[in-house]
């Protein structure tokens, strides 16, 4: 871990060239987060938990600034938004984490909703009706006894009764996180819980393509074009007639034929747990 706080996320915001229309008075904006670690898991897939715009969670290693700048109309609105956006040139955007599991320096990231309310596990702050709390958890706490509480914790809601959402959301996509990060900590769960250890469902959840069995065969589940891709472990293609369109084209097709090769971090929602081997690496 470095000492010093570096740069490693930059956002410019420009109310002229906003994707929706914006007030007269709205003001450039440019928000900044710095990080003493060298190396972090989030951010070599371009993820901060500082950059979700509501609810994120402050990690200990970083911070983030925020600058306020003229209106549009003001004269030095444009000179503002490019001395920001020359200050450092080569730094991008950060964006917003996945809901999994991390380890983070000398800290564990749990971000699954009501998690951090649990009182008998040391988060760095914990949640209720008026603070996100802090998802958090020192390295040193994270102990079986940690995990079952986490994996038992049964969260109320602000006007009495059960959230049910966790046990029946959050719980099992933890548990499924557990296994694939830390293999260790799932060895001493499924000792003391042997009924937990049950044969995983990939159904529903994203993975990178290039990662997955080959041959697949999947359709698009869109209400206007049910395109039937198949992917070689190379190349995705299809004959779909409905890849293609007249009016667009300007020529009718009697047949079409289409294919392509898949960027290194195209994703797509596992349809059948076949798909799924050792090496497949998931987004969520």
């Amino acid at each position: 871990m470095s000492e010093e706080y570096k740069v490693v996320s930059r956002w410019v915001f420009d109310p002229k060239n906003a994707l929706f229309k914006q007030p007269a008075n709205a003001k450039a904006e440019c928000e900044t987060i710095w990080c003493k670690l060298d190396n972090c898991p989030l951010r070599e897939k371009g993820q901060c938990t500082f950059s979700p715009v509501l609810g994120w969670d402050k990690c200990p290693y970083g911070r983030v600034d925020h600058e306020t700048g003229p209106t549009k109309r003001a004269n030095s609105f444009r000179s503002w938004i490019q001395e920001r956006k020359d200050q450092y040139p080569d730094v991008s955007r950060l964006s917003s984490p996945t809901q999994k599991i991390a380890f983070i320096g000398e800290y564990v990231y749990l971000p699954y909703s009501h998690m951090s309310m649990n009182e008998n596990v040391s988060f760095l702050a914990k949640s209720h009706a008026f603070s996100n709390g802090c998802a958090f958890l020192p390295i040193e706490d994270w102990t079986l006894v940690a995990v079952l509480s986490i994996i038992d914790f049964r969260p109320q809601a602000l006007l009495g009764g059960e959230i049910k959402a966790y046990q029946k959301e959050q719980v099992p996509k933890f548990l499924e996180h557990l296994r694939e990060e830390d293999p260790e900590m799932w060895q001493k769960v499924i000792a003391e819980r042997p009924e937990l250890d049950k044969e995983p469902n990939y159904v529903g959840r994203k993975a990178l393509l290039r990662t997955l069995h080959a041959p697949i065969v999947w359709k698009t589940k869109h209400d206007k074009y049910n395109v039937m891709w198949k992917w070689d472990g190379k190349r995705v293609y299809t004959s779909s007639y409905d890849t293609y369109n007249s009016t667009w084209g300007e020529i009718k097709l009697a047949s079409v034929a289409l294919e392509g090769i898949p960027e290194e971090d195209a994703e797509i929602v596992v349809q059948d747990n076949s798909w799924v081997n050792k090496d497949t690496e998931f987004v969520d």
